[in-house]
């Protein structure tokens, strides 16, 4: 029972209506809380019209998306943070998360944050190579989440590859922030970006 499932979803498998019929089914006869979408592996934009159908149930059923946000090995940019710009404004009452707070694109992230009030980010991934190629610094990985807006931001585990308590260290590290801020964000900011 502790157990939040997300769902996958994917323009090619499930385009247009079966999409969307496919996310209604599971949200009201399965228990699902939401949809993850990777588009830099599936191979396709995060505003890509075929999804339109699946943000459009999750926008009436009040389900977040969690959408994979960085630069992909071909270049197409399919999962830049910029490449959420569509469906966000096709969609705004839609609770969007942006993971990775666009990874080695993270400097696109505030951009989308200041255009769309329901673009929401996570922090994992990018919190643990502060300081490494494209990374930012702590110093500003901690400023871009306070322009963004602390309550915005939450963190999440990028499981099997990062060790849960050391990313909850990495959080309370940071700089410029609040000890209530990062409590926000090691928690409680995800009951409110989630819906949960």
């Amino acid at each position: 029972s502790e157990i939040i499932p997300f769902i996958g979803a994917d323009a090619t498998v499930l385009p247009g209506d079966e999409g969307g019929a496919y996310v209604r089914d599971m949200v009201v006869n399965h228990g699902a809380r939401g949809v993850k979408l990777h588009g830099a592996s599936q191979g396709f934009s995060m505003s890509d019209e075929r999804l339109w159908a699946t943000y459009a149930a999750c926008q009436d059923l009040g389900v977040s998306v969690i959408g994979h946000s960085g630069p992909d090995r071909g270049g197409a940019g399919f999962a830049d943070p910029r490449g959420f710009g569509g469906m966000l404004k096709a969609f705004p009452e839609l609770n969007v998360v942006l993971a990775h707070m666009g990874g080695a694109n993270w400097g696109q992230a505030l951009e989308i944050a200041e255009s769309h009030p329901n673009a929401y980010f996570d922090c994992c991934e990018i919190i643990e190579w502060t300081e490494g190629t494209n990374a930012p610094s702590e110093v500003q990985l901690a400023q871009l989440i306070k322009d963004i807006g602390p309550h915005r931001v939450m963190m999440g585990s990028d499981y099997p590859w990062y060790d849960l308590d050391h990313t909850v260290e990495r959080v309370m590290e940071l700089p410029l922030l609040s000890a209530e801020e990062k409590q926000g964000i090691i928690g409680a900011n995800a009951v409110t970006i989630l819906n949960l």
